[in-house]
């Protein structure tokens, strides 16, 4: 089996976050094995992180008549000197601020999807940098590195970082998905160009992919996958408040699955499904809701021995 290697800086699977730039480690807390409950509702994981203030994951989205509100990034107040500070990858560029994402690219396809040159990166942002340091154009928390746009992909949307190191190159997706209202699946899965562009998926149950166990078993169906995705543009979208309990009640193998679809132009993305017909992409604390036979016929295809 060829081996498939991913282009990545450092890729974090963060996902306690809370539409907040800064995530916060509590020092001589237990380090868990496990994602926490809050990790699980994201969708995406890792270590034991904590906001400030102890905020649900998606708490800051706001459900309107039109759509459900994604706010920009803020900073949140650090008030105890005890505290120290984690951060996810950013980077600034043209008044917007990108994370690290669910997305990856292959090796082999960086310098296909590398675009044109948009900057460099400075290595200005760190845990006590102040609201003014994110105004800057190019400030990141990711080092000096260099910033290109993604052949097919709006760089409104999606850029990446750069690089070479010894003959290897490191690459990696940033994209913004906040300070936007969100009034479908298109909103959100269009951006991911995804319809008729599948060539391969697999999927993984609850537990392995909460403990990073990566036991992933092929969909062979890629026709009814393609019409899946192609329907997520239609999907409702809904605050992480008012599918709280649901996602909740559904972390567990016989209602979880994480699914990696592979695209026709070296990029992979990582969605979350949940048995009641909500779905999950990224940090934004978005959720969407598919209830009808095409999900049901999906999850059929996904069954865990």
């Amino acid at each position: 089996m060829k081996e498939v290697r991913f282009a990545s800086i450092y890729f974090l699977k963060v996902g306690f976050f809370v539409l907040t730039i800064l995530l916060f480690f509590v020092v001589g807390g237990c380090q868990q094995q496990s994602k926490t409950p809050a990790q699980a509702d994201q969708g995406q994981g890792s270590p034991t992180n904590v906001t400030e203030e102890g905020s649900s994951p998606g708490s800051n989205t706001e459900k309107t008549e039109e759509g459900v509100v994604i706010p920009a990034i803020q900073l949140p107040k650090r008030t105890s000197s005890t505290e120290s500070m984690d951060m996810i990858g950013l980077i600034v560029y043209q008044g917007r601020i990108y994370t690290q994402t669910a997305a990856q690219m292959e090796e082999s396809y960086v310098e296909d999807l590398k675009g044109e040159k948009l900057g460099t990166t400075k290595p200005t942002i760190d845990e006590w940098s102040k609201q003014d340091d994110y105004a800057v154009e190019f400030a990141s928390s990711i080092g000096t590195t260099e910033v290109y746009s993604v052949k097919g992909y709006d760089k409104e949307f999606r850029i990446m970082s750069y690089g070479k190191y010894d003959g290897r190159v490191y690459a990696e997706f940033y994209e913004t998905l906040n300070g936007i209202t969100v009034y479908s699946g298109e909103d959100v899965f269009g951006k991911l160009h995804l319809f008729d562009r599948i060539t391969s998926a697999k999927y993984q149950s609850y537990s392995n992919w909460n403990y990073d166990n990566n036991k992933l078993h092929s969909l062979e169906n890629l026709e009814l996958i393609n019409t899946f995705v192609k329907k997520l543009n239609h999907t409702t979208p809904y605050t992480y408040e008012q599918v709280r309990s649901e996602v909740e009640s559904q972390r567990n193998d016989p209602s979880f699955r994480q699914m990696i679809l592979s695209v026709e132009d070296g990029t992979s993305v990582e969605i979350v499904l949940y048995k009641s017909g909500l779905i999950s992409y990224g940090y934004g604390g978005v959720f969407f809701k598919m209830d009808d036979e095409l999900f049901e016929e999906v999850w059929s295809e996904m069954p865990i021995n």
